[in-house]
């Protein structure tokens, strides 16, 4: 079932490669930043939780998310990550149940 939440982006290049959202308290950061060894983007997001904001209202853009601290939760594959149709609103956060299981096995 989609969770969709309204997300934050930073860079876009055919889906957004840098953004955030709100699940259950935590802010959520996924980048998936250009690999200038490979000359491509790379087929997944790093998953991070930011630290020390309490809400994704009070971010107006990356600088204000950036140097804040991030805890690494995971990859997950682009393709698994769905966006609504305008790919620059909200997110499908169901993939996270997907990160979290396979952490605790």
């Amino acid at each position: 079932m989609a969770v969709l939440q309204p997300i934050k982006y930073f860079s876009f290049w055919d889906v957004p490669r840098t953004f955030a959202f709100e699940q259950a308290g935590e802010v959520y950061v996924l980048i998936s930043e250009f690999d200038d060894e490979l000359d491509e983007y790379p087929d997944y997001y790093e998953v991070l939780v930011a630290s020390g904001i309490g809400s994704l209202s009070v971010v107006s853009d990356w600088k204000s998310i950036e140097p804040l601290p991030k805890t690494r939760v995971g990859k997950v594959p682009l393709a698994v990550v769905h966006f609504d149709e305008s790919r620059r609103k909200f997110v499908d956060s169901s993939f996270l149940d997907s990160i979290q299981r396979s952490e605790q096995r």
